[in-house]
């Protein structure tokens, strides 16, 4: 599954992509080689290549992941570069909490993406637009989410000391000051584990 290969039947899996030395490895490494061949090929139809895929990926579970994960950090994104263009960013221990769950929410959706070429997914396939949701939010919240990561960790072992807090907390009006993360969830642990 993680190399992006769905079940055709009980026994035979596909993958658009070449993978076949990687499956070979990993079955030498399971110690199962003798279990299993692999083959390259090309579909001769009847149905079209999509139809063949709706049958091996479920598509729609995982843009529907994707759907929801856009949902709700877009409008996440927005605040926060309203945040920025007014000079009251958020907190940095809150950037750091918001980017962890970013992360572990995009995963989640992108877990389950086979990563088809373009021609074998739906012409309004979610994927391309949630990962550039999820890499322009992730740089938007890392500036501050290092801060407070250096804050508490310290900066790697590179010469540099690790970054001291201001003695003075801003008051919230002030240009430069921050202020917390709007709604930040707390995710369960048993979300960290993608599951259908």
């Amino acid at each position: 599954i993680q190399l992006g290969y769905g079940p055709l039947d009980g026994a035979c899996w596909l993958s658009p992509n070449d993978h076949g030395q990687e499956v070979l490895a990993l079955a030498a490494a399971l110690g199962i080689e003798g279990r299993l061949d692999v083959f390259r090929g090309s579909y001769q139809g009847p149905l079209p290549a999509r139809s063949l895929v709706r049958r091996c990926w479920e598509l729609d579970k995982t843009q529907q992941k994707y759907r929801g994960f856009i949902a709700k950090y877009r409008p996440r994104l927005e605040a926060l570069k309203d945040a920025l263009h007014t000079g009251m960013p958020w907190e940095p221990q809150a950037c750091f909490v918001e980017r962890f769950h970013l992360i572990h929410e995009y995963r989640r959706c992108h877990f389950y993406d086979p990563e088809l070429p373009h021609e074998l997914v739906p012409e309004d396939w979610l994927g391309p637009e949630a990962a550039l949701l999820f890499h322009e939010y992730h740089e938007t919240l890392s500036g501050q989410a290092l801060k407070y990561h250096d804050a508490v960790v310290g900066k790697p072992a590179n010469g540099h000391p690790p970054s001291s807090q201001s003695g003075r907390e801003k008051d919230a009006t002030e240009p430069g000051s921050t202020r917390p993360c709007p709604e930040m969830p707390v995710i369960p642990e048993s979300a960290l584990v993608p599951q259908e």
